[in-house]
């Protein structure tokens, strides 16, 4: 036996005085509503193509609805429950996506772009999902991404946003649905030969005297913090998400071997600016050797420029690079880098038509090891490639002077003209780390 159906209220000839139920008959295995009307108990079957127990309730009330404002019993195909469409469930889709990303703003922002700026407007959000729904519809909306002139990747990522939206309706038992169009082979060959908005096969990047450029610029129209972390960028080849996650206890500047610990990513500041991380992408936990000047650079900024930036020391769990507060953020990385380009006299895109962004640092990183003929394996574990073996993974401990020697052939400048080098380090303070020597 099932939950009641909602009371009923309002004016009508003949009143239900009763609260409705919903009953499935197990031998005519059909679905049967009771109800009480001018203190008579009758029984309504539901239609038998109502073949879940939430439509047969709803069904049920539509037609006690109509009952109650006609007095006269209706026919059954006068009653229609609401279609089962993209757009009409998808309020109940954004809500439940909300319970499960009560943290994750990004994520259910990304939920709500899908459906209000690629599926509402297209047909495809007003199709039955279990009566009309097909490839060709399926196809259709896909052709018309491709129309809209967006890059490869994020008509991929659109595409398996709503095949996602299909298995999670389907999973909660909100439609029948027999297949999942989106992932018939057809469509996958659609989406073949995905490549990034730059073109296939280009790398956007500085090269060595671009690089350098840019890291010797002392304009004071590039805040400290951008020169150092560009610098730090270039030097590591770590993401944006990886950088903006970094604590000061991450890194070990005294030690022969200087390093940085990479072990998660930023992914975005919720409410009150807490923040909130996740794995590093193909959880490439990994210990980085810093650069000689990465790490001169990282002294000065930790005895002095970040007390500057944020009025007081830093302790060992604040963020490397903060707000002014002392908070952890994610700056819009690709304005300032283009900015910091410009500032140093150089090209703010890449071969005449690819706007630099923020990663362009990393692809610089690899490919400046490139150049100096360091090996791809070697490079690959210091950009956090996923490895190729088990034994790679798992088994073989990775020879730290070995990664350091081959960070050092970066073609780093070997001073910086906007680093001080005669400024005494600052005081300890207590409760604040540790501060190294100076530069």
């Amino acid at each position: 036996m099932s939950q009641p159906a909602a009371a009923y209220s309002g004016e009508s000839r003949r009143r239900v005085t009763a609260a409705p139920r919903i009953y499935w008959d197990k031998r005519h295995r059909v679905f049967f509503g009771k109800y009480k009307v001018d203190d008579r108990w009758k029984n309504k079957l539901v239609p038998v193509n109502v073949t879940t127990e939430e439509d047969a309730a709803n069904w049920f009330r539509l037609w006690i609805q109509r009952f109650e404002q006609t007095g006269v019993e209706p026919v059954n195909h006068e009653v229609r429950i609401e279609r089962k469409t993209i757009r009409n469930l998808a309020q109940r889709w954004l809500a439940w996506k909300g319970e499960q990303h009560k943290s994750d703003r990004r994520a259910l922002s990304g939920c709500k772009r899908l459906i209000e700026k690629w599926v509402s407007p297209h047909a495809i959000s007003d199709v039955d999902l279990e009566t009309e729904l097909d490839i060709g519809q399926c196809t259709a909306w896909i052709e018309w991404l491709q129309s809209s002139g967006r890059a490869p990747l994020t008509i991929r990522n659109t595409v398996q946003g709503l095949r996602g939206f299909l298995v999670d309706v389907r999973g909660k038992g909100w439609v029948r649905l027999r297949e999942n169009p989106l992932l018939d082979p057809y469509v996958k060959r659609m989406l073949r030969g995905t490549d990034t908005i730059a073109g296939k096969n280009t790398i956007i990047h500085l090269n060595a005297t671009e690089a350098n450029k840019l890291l010797v610029c002392s304009s004071p129209l590039i805040p400290a913090m951008r020169k150092v972390r560009n610098l730090i960028a270039i030097a590591t080849g770590a993401r944006m998400g990886e950088i903006g996650a970094w604590r000061w206890q991450d890194f070990d500047l005294e030690a022969p071997t200087p390093t940085v610990r990479i072990f998660r990513q930023l992914q975005f500041s919720a409410e009150k600016g807490r923040p909130v991380f996740k794995e590093p992408k193909r959880k490439s936990h990994r210990v980085m050797p810093l650069h000689r000047i990465a790490r001169k650079a990282l002294r000065w900024w930790k005895d002095h420029g970040w007390r500057e930036h944020v009025g007081r020391p830093p302790a060992p769990e604040d963020p490397v690079f903060s707000s002014p507060q002392g908070q952890y953020t994610l700056s819009r990385s690709a304005d300032s880098f283009r900015a910091d380009l410009a500032i140093a006299e150089l090209p703010i895109v890449f071969d005449g038509k690819h706007p630099f962004t923020f990663h362009a640092s990393r692809r610089t990183f690899m490919s400046l090891l490139e150049a100096a003929s360091v090996p791809r394996e070697i490079i690959g574990a210091l950009a956090g490639h996923a490895s190729k073996g088990v034994a790679d993974r798992h088994y073989i401990a990775k020879n730290l002077n070995r990664f350091h020697d081959a960070v050092c052939k970066l073609p780093l400048p070997d001073t910086l003209p906007w680093l001080p080098t005669d400024q005494p380090s600052t005081t300890r303070h207590a409760g604040a780390a540790t501060s190294p020597r100076g530069p």
